[in-house]
């Protein structure tokens, strides 16, 4: 049986399944980069692994609805990308698991390699086609869409609002560095927990002070997602100020009174 392919104008015949899988390998690179490189490199290979990949394996996936409306298609990558990657956050969530960039990078491919094998097997709506040598046909004169055709892409305004709210959301995120915190909580071990999610190495200062006076002071360096742990002795009748610094601050970046 002859191999099926689809035309693209003005370029020779490409065997269907070859943009599905190129995608679902560039999920696997993204998530590799993701996983092992970090800086820049790190955030672009996320950006497209988790906005773009999942939605448009999705859409070709569904070519049997949407057909050939390359706009409509192209408005439900974002949205049909963001519910994928949420649907992960979930998983990851109710599994107990870190939210470690490896993590979450393979989770997103294990999303990617289904919808690559159905987009393979999708067909456009629509009658396919037929094989083998066809005569040529008349050109008919365009037809211009009226206003009846145009009427159903009024339902994709919100998903295209909702597009560009997110692209402001991660230009701001980007651009403010305190986006990210750390953690700084009394464990029920009874130990104080300083647990980084900043975005960058900081060096911190932890500081214990009893009746005004410093008792425990130490500096130390985390790295994202590093953590680190410290015994907290008090006589009952005591009371204590544990304060946490960041490295050139005079003010507490974080403060418990036990």
């Amino acid at each position: 049986m002859a191999e099926r392919v689809t035309r693209v104008a003005g370029r020779a015949p490409v065997a269907a399944w070859h943009w599905p899988a190129g995608l679902g390998a560039g999920a696997a690179a993204c998530a590799t980069v993701v996983s092992f490189v970090g800086g820049p490199a790190r955030f672009a290979a996320g950006a497209v692994l988790a906005l773009y990949l999942p939605g448009q394996l999705a859409v070709l996936a569904m070519r049997r609805a949407t057909g050939r409306d390359g706009v409509l298609a192209a408005t439900l990558v974002v949205p049909l990308s963001i519910a994928a990657t949420a649907a992960v956050g979930f998983v990851v969530a109710a599994a107990g698991l870190r939210f470690e960039p490896a993590v979450v990078g393979w989770l997103l491919v294990a999303v990617c390699v289904p919808l690559a094998v159905a987009a393979t097997l999708a067909r456009r709506r629509g009658p396919q086609p037929p094989r083998g040598p066809q005569p040529a046909r008349v050109p008919q004169p365009a037809r211009v869409p009226g206003v009846r055709a145009l009427r159903h892409w009024w339902a994709a305004l919100p998903a295209l609002a909702l597009t560009a709210l997110l692209v402001v959301q991660l230009v701001a995120a980007t651009r403010t560095p305190d986006s990210y915190y750390t953690e700084f909580a009394i464990e029920p071990s009874g130990t104080v927990l300083v647990h980084s999610r900043e975005r960058a190495e900081t060096r911190f200062r932890y500081e214990v002070r009893v009746g005004g006076a410093v008792r425990q002071s130490a500096g130390f360096t985390l790295r994202p997602g590093e953590r680190r742990e410290f015994p907290l002795a008090l006589a009952p009748e005591e009371r204590a100020d544990v304060r946490l610094y960041r490295a050139g601050e005079d003010q507490p970046y974080r403060r418990l009174t036990p």
